[in-house]
Order: C-alpha cells, then structure tokens, then sequence
C-alpha cells in the first residue's frame, strides 16, 4: 500500500493528497484503502475521547477497547523513543518538549505527557509487555521529568540530577490548551514576586520563547 500512494503522488499536503485530502467543494475526504478511491471522512465523536481531553490523556490509555489500546500502542512507543533520545542529543527533556510543541504542534511534549501519565504507571504496562525501557526513563522511578522546588521550576537531567528551568523556558513548559493540568504550578518570570501561567486556548497557534520575551517586556513597561 505504501508503494502505491508513493506512485500516486498522494504522499502528503504539499502534493494536495495523501490519507486525506480536500474535495473540489473543500470537504474533507478519506483515502479508502481498499479500491484507492475517496469517500467523506466525518469526524468521529467518541466520548472517551472527549473524556481523555477533558481529564487526561491517561483515561484514554487505561481503556481496554480497540481505541485505548490503538493509543497506548502508539503513544507508549512515541515516549519510550522520545527517553532514549537522552543523552544521545543532549540532556535536557524541555529541549525535545519544546521541540514537540513549536515544531510538531503537539499540546504537550513527550516527558510532559509522561508527568501527565504517570512514570510508574509507564514504566509498569511497558515492564508487563516486556517492552524495552530506556535507562533515562528508568532512572525517573518513582518521580518525574518536571518538579516545583521551593516555588522553582526545575527539569530532571541525566544521572539524577535536577536544574532550574529559566523563565522564558519555564513558561513555555506552562503554555497549555486550557489551563495547567496542576493549577500548583505557576513560575515566577516576572521580577519581584509577580507570579504568572500562562494559558492557551488555541490549537494551532502557541506562544514561542521570543512571544514570552515580548510579552514580558510588555508587561514591564505598563507597569504589570
């Protein structure tokens, strides 16, 4: 199947076409992968998922239909791949979450995803389908990728160790859709003792570091 689509041309939107595609009319259309051909492809309203985005992406992994278990398969790899990365391209989870999120548009990058999910509650179902675990993530048992120390933002690095995640980067780390999955989390990145999360509604568009500067030297100037 992949040879023919290759040969189709259907490899993606910068050829107009590939699993999905736009209709004349501008409908939405599916590849069917049986005959080649497109039919319409309605988006499908699934209360667990609904659930998943509502409370956490957990409920949507702990399902044990065909859905939760499409989910776990695919997104359990994504993170245990995302583990292994470190110390190979640097030391530093944000760099790759930040990486998730500006370049991939994700709404959270894979160790945020693992903080949401639980590292035990990973670390466990990936022990019980003997599935391998990459020693960064082993080394987070029992803890997280992200902690509050003492009202500071800090990032778990290679061997254990913790380090404070500056300001522009920290808020970053809290841009979400919606509000912070922990309303404890907040990060000092104003002077003084101005503290501020940040919140973001949108989908497609989120605010990069040099955003967060500007809103900053904003703020600065109106006098917070």
């Amino acid at each position: 199947m992949k040879r023919v689509v290759i040969e189709n041309g259907q490899t993606g939107n910068k050829q107009g076409k590939g699993f999905y595609r736009s209709s004349d009319q501008g409908d939405r259309e599916v590849l069917d992968l049986n005959d080649e051909s497109y039919g319409p492809a309605p988006r499908l309203l699934l209360p667990l998922a609904e659930k998943a985005e509502k409370h956490g992406v957990k409920h949507l992994l702990a399902d044990d239909g065909r859905y939760g278990q499409f989910a776990w398969r695919v997104l359990s790899r994504s993170l245990s791949y995302a583990a292994s990365l470190i110390p190979e391209v640097g030391d530093d989870p944000l760099a790759i979450d930040d990486a998730m999120k500006l370049g991939y548009n994700w709404i959270k990058g894979p160790f945020e995803l693992i903080d949401e999910i639980g590292v035990d509650y990973l670390l466990e179902r990936l022990n019980a389908e003997a599935q391998p675990i990459p020693d960064f993530l082993a080394e987070a048992a029992g803890s997280s990728f992200y902690r509050l120390e003492l009202g500071e933002l800090q990032s778990r690095h290679i061997g254990g160790r913790w380090q404070s995640v500056n300001a522009p980067k920290a808020s970053s780390v809290l841009a979400r859709k919606g509000k912070p999955s922990n309303p404890a989390i907040a990060v000092p990145w104003l002077a003084g003792t101005t503290w501020m999360a940040l919140p973001w509604s949108s989908s497609t568009a989120r605010p990069t570091h040099s955003t967060l500067i500007l809103w900053r030297y904003s703020t600065t100037l109106c006098g917070r």
